[in-house]
């Protein structure tokens, strides 16, 4: 029993550390057993698979409308206040509005260009950094990931509130960190909506 035991544990011990094929390849088996358009049931989100250049061009040509439309994350109610930003709002009025204030406020020419020495001086802080870090025989390997996310938040900080959000001896490890899983798995989500309803009679009281 107890090798049985042994034995079960490490098969799966060895299928979780074996290499997995890419995402787009198990997408690409799938189209060939079941169609070019399919659809996939990711815990509580329905999601969409094309693999026909003919089917993607007409979902982004004839019913680019009905595509454009942002999923109803979690995140972007709490974070996004409640749906109403660029990136989490509906298609409509309200995000044409935002996109044309996006077109010409930040991205036009003219206001890149007042941008430049706010770009130059973070990648000059990037720079020196990462300089900094490496140490003195640069042997010491430097985590990229971190460090380019903050430069590129603290740019759009400087662009939209004219403060930096990351100091300069800050190694704050925020990037990536958005996506929760409560998303897509649904008891995660119930979990945390029992913890939040739990922590608030515990106030009350």
């Amino acid at each position: 029993m107890a090798g049985d035991m042994i034995l079960c544990f490490q098969n799966q011990l060895r299928a979780s550390l074996s290499p997995k094929p890419p995402l787009y390849r198990t997408l690409a088996k799938l189209s060939t057993k079941y169609g070019p358009v399919f659809s996939l049931q990711l815990g509580t989100r329905l999601v969409v698979a094309v693999s026909s250049a003919s089917a993607a061009e007409e979902c982004f040509t004839k019913n680019d409308i009905v595509f454009a439309n942002r999923p109803r994350l979690t995140i972007s109610k709490y974070i996004g206040y409640n749906y109403t930003t660029v990136g989490d709002s509906p298609y409509g009025d309200h995000w044409r509005n935002l996109r044309r204030l996006c077109a010409l406020e930040i991205f036009s020419n003219n206001r890149l260009n007042n941008f430049q020495p706010i770009r130059q001086h973070e990648i000059n802080n990037l720079v020196h950094r990462v300089f900094h870090n490496s140490g003195d025989n640069f042997g010491t390997p430097v985590d990229l990931k971190s460090k380019l996310f903050q430069m590129s938040y603290n740019i759009i900080m400087r662009m939209v509130a004219g403060k930096r959000y990351y100091g300069e001896e800050e190694d704050n490890e925020l990037g990536g960190k958005s996506f929760s899983l409560s998303n897509y798995v649904l008891y995660i989500f119930w979990t945390n909506e029992l913890k939040s309803l739990y922590s608030v009679s515990n106030i009350m009281r």
